[in-house]
């Protein structure tokens, strides 16, 4: 759920298309205040791993995704941000490692 000041996003299955290993169709509900929930519902021409798939094909050229996929540089950030925060939060000594 995604809150903000007017109302919330509901996404009950945040992959597009759905987490289903076959799954074309996906969608999340806006509720608004004082407005009925809407629903926004899309489907997709291709599965996720036919669509994986054909990202990777495409970004073979340019050794790198085109945006909205992330950058090598995005990957690494997400990745000492989660070492960050198992250290943070596990019990006892800190995590060795450095971030």
């Amino acid at each position: 759920m995604i809150l903000g000041e007017e109302g919330s996003i509901e996404m009950p299955d945040p992959w597009a298309p759905e987490s289903r290993r076959h799954g074309h169709k996906t969608g999340f509900t806006i509720h608004r205040d004082g407005h009925e929930p809407e629903l926004v519902a899309f489907e997709t021409a291709l599965d996720s791993y036919a669509l994986e798939a054909e990202l990777v094909a495409d970004a073979l050229p340019a050794l790198e995704a085109p945006w909205p996929a992330m950058t090598p540089a995005d990957t690494l950030g997400n990745m000492k941000l989660l070492d960050a925060w198992q250290a943070a939060v596990r019990p006892g000594p800190a995590a060795s490692g450095s971030v």
